[in-house]
């Protein structure tokens, strides 16, 4: 939410300028560094569940 709320800052407070560029870029960096926390911690959550399936799935076995 930060990267989109500078971007937008960077749209509407600067006039065309280096600054409203080096705003704007930071801002991107900042959404491309929460996706690929969010995608990081989708993809660890989907790996523990499906380890808890076939650990759970082995005890029913027994």
């Amino acid at each position: 939410m930060l990267g989109i709320l500078l971007v937008t800052i960077a749209e509407f407070l600067f006039g065309q300028s280096l600054q409203q560029e080096l705003v704007a870029l930071l801002g991107i960096v900042i959404i491309i560094i929460g996706i690929l926390l969010a995608m990081t911690g989708y993809i660890s959550l989907s790996i523990l569940r499906l380890f808890r399936f076939l650990i759970s799935d082995e005890d029913k076995k027994k």
